[in-house]
């Protein structure tokens, strides 16, 4: 018996079962948006930016946000990211 549990493989490590948000840099934010733009999970998936409307959305500061007067609605931002859309007076609802 316990050289069938020593040849069976085993799973290791930890695997969560709740799923990571999607990533969307400022960069792209850039490139696919305009000044006083509102922006949702909803239009970045319209847009092709991320797979799925339904998994959270997060907004990263890589790169230097150039529009102004933003709305983002149901997305999570970091720390960098929200100062540089409070600098350009933007607006983060959750």
């Amino acid at each position: 018996m316990k050289q069938v549990l020593l040849r069976t493989p085993k799973k290791r490590g930890f695997k969560s079962l709740k799923p990571k948000d999607q990533i969307v840099n400022i960069s792209l934010i850039n490139q696919n948006f305009k000044d006083k733009d509102e922006i949702s999970p909803k239009i970045l998936y319209e847009k092709k930016l991320i797979a799925t409307p339904k998994r959270g959305v997060k907004i990263l500061a890589v790169g230097e946000l150039k529009l102004s007067e933003l709305k983002f609605k149901n997305v999570k931002a970091s720390e960098s990211a929200r100062g540089q859309i409070k600098k350009q007076k933007g607006i983060i609802n959750n």
